[in-house]
């Protein structure tokens, strides 16, 4: 079936594939990145397990594109509520996608969502946020530029030590 059938297939297995062939594609500069801008967070919102895995290597590629910036609350929304909180691969490559965000400019709108969630939800949640945070600070240092404020961290990280 062609690409823009697959992305809206009821079959799972016909979703991946789709993933993986823009991934590839946009990799090897086949596809160009405009094309799935406005569909990004719909495919890193995947209820599939093994869609979403595949899905969120499409950031790194879709962050770097001029129009990111108009789905990039939606998608950091998406990568926090399912990637972060996902089996282990899936973990792993919501790290490498939250590494992307913050690499390509866009920390100032993740953080502020990854700190809100250290103070909610459940305590797998909260934690998954607080390792995902730590690994930014880790990775880029404390750069208000890229929206890693310490008094920001800290206060998201005592809201999750009351709750």
């Amino acid at each position: 079936a062609p690409l823009a059938e697959r992305l809206v297939s009821k079959q799972w297995a016909e979703r991946k594939s789709a993933y993986d062939d823009i991934v590839a594609g946009l990799g090897d500069g086949t596809l160009a990145t405009q094309e799935y801008v406005a569909g990004l967070p719909k495919y890193v919102s995947d209820t599939n397990a093994s869609c979403l895995s595949a899905a969120l290597p499409l950031i790194a590629f879709i962050a770097k594109d001029p129009g990111f910036a108009d789905v990039a609350e939606p998608v950091c929304k998406a990568v926090i509520a399912k990637g972060i909180t996902g089996r282990a691969s899936t973990k792993e490559k919501a790290g490498e996608a939250c590494m992307s965000l913050v690499e390509c400019g866009h920390g100032p709108v993740l953080l502020p969502r990854l700190i809100t969630a250290m103070g909610v939800g459940a305590p797998k949640n909260m934690l998954a946020s607080i390792d995902t945070v730590t690994s930014l600070v880790s990775a880029f240092g404390v750069k208000e530029e890229c929206g890693i404020v310490p008094a920001n961290i800290m206060s998201g990280i005592a809201k999750g030590a009351v709750h």
